[in-house]
């Protein structure tokens, strides 16, 4: 039975463990916020399940506990932001879009290049709560394929788009028809895959669960994700390849098959740059006519778990939570 636990609890052992390990409090912070908002919308996959990894990765030195970036002033509406590799990658993230924004507060737009993050609509927060316009486009490892060649040559590059409202538009996808990480956790769990979720390479017969799980290992030939709307879905990962790979110039090594490596860009409208100034307004207005649209389905969610308090975590997660809980001594 899938097993509820206290939100409460939940951040009093994140701040525990992270704080054993010396790591800075607002940093901490700033993970846990995202972790616990990906358990809220029941994206188990990049929530506080990753705390094991993020633990490993403190321990072994991959990561410092305090965030390590360096802003390269590259004209006066671009930045690149440079960190260590693998390094608190949304944090990074939402660093670059902090840059992004002060540069549009200053020149009407600002376009950042960072390394690429993991849950690209998070860290776009410090410019929805600016109200303004901003961008992420992401360019990740090959992923993706249509069989239009022998191997995967194309990610499937995640894109962030968000606008002021009540409350604010935040579209936040991958370009393939189902989510990497969604469909790992799956085959981890040796759950169903949907069908037509992955593309077989020529000549290949291995299972669906099979092709994602070697996918997570870095081989991109014997099978790819599908690409939402076919070749038209391609078309647009592809795009994301040039502007979010090809014009930063990545940021670490080419997967193998691709001629550059993971980066993102990040770009950020301020409205006065078009003399828009009742944007919020207009937005507001226009997004009143759905009945749903992307930012307020996941806000509805979030603000019904908030309001019991308690996150219903499946079996394997509420297992790692409980072994968690026993190491640092923590009722719940």
């Amino acid at each position: 039975m899938p097993t509820p636990i206290a939100i409460q609890s939940i951040i009093q052992l994140g701040q525990a463990v992270l704080t054993d390990k010396n790591v800075d409090k607002d940093l901490s912070s700033s993970w846990l916020n995202i972790a616990l908002d990906r358990d809220m919308i029941e994206d188990w996959a990049r929530g506080i399940s990753r705390l094991p990894a993020l633990l490993d990765k403190l321990g072994s030195g991959e990561m410092g506990s305090t965030l390590q970036v360096e802003v390269e002033a590259i004209t006066p509406v671009s930045a690149r932001i440079n960190a260590p590799e693998g390094h608190w990658r949304d944090q990074v993230g939402i660093y670059g879009a902090g840059e992004a924004l002060r540069l549009a507060q200053q020149q009407g737009i600002g376009l950042v290049a960072c390394p690429k993050p993991a849950i690209v609509g998070a860290i776009l927060e410090p410019v929805m709560e600016a109200g303004y316009i901003g961008f992420v486009g992401v360019q990740n490892t090959p992923l993706m394929n249509t069989g239009l060649s022998a191997c995967n040559h194309v990610g499937n590059n995640p894109m962030s788009i968000c606008a002021p409202g009540a409350p604010p538009f935040l579209f936040d996808g991958a370009l393939s028809r189902y989510s990497f990480f969604e469909l790992l956790y799956r085959a981890q769990q040796n759950s169903d895959i949907p069908e037509g979720a992955v593309t077989q390479h020529v000549n290949s017969n291995i299972m669906d669960k099979e092709t994602i799980l070697r996918l997570a290992e870095g081989d991109f030939g014997s099978g790819g994700l599908t690409p939402i709307g076919g070749i038209k879905g391609l078309g647009l990962a592809m795009g994301m390849e040039m502007l979010a790979g090809a014009l930063t110039g990545g940021f670490y090594q080419p997967p193998e098959g691709k001629p550059w490596g993971q980066g993102s860009l990040v770009m950020v409208f301020n409205p006065d740059l078009f003399g828009v100034g009742d944007i919020k307004e207009r937005i507001t207005q226009y997004l009143s006519q759905f009945s749903s649209y992307p930012g307020q389905h996941a806000r509805v969610k979030r603000e019904s778990v908030k309001q019991t308090g308690m996150i219903t975590y499946p079996n394997d997660i509420a297992e790692l939570l409980y072994n968690l809980f026993d190491v640092y001594h923590i009722n719940f």
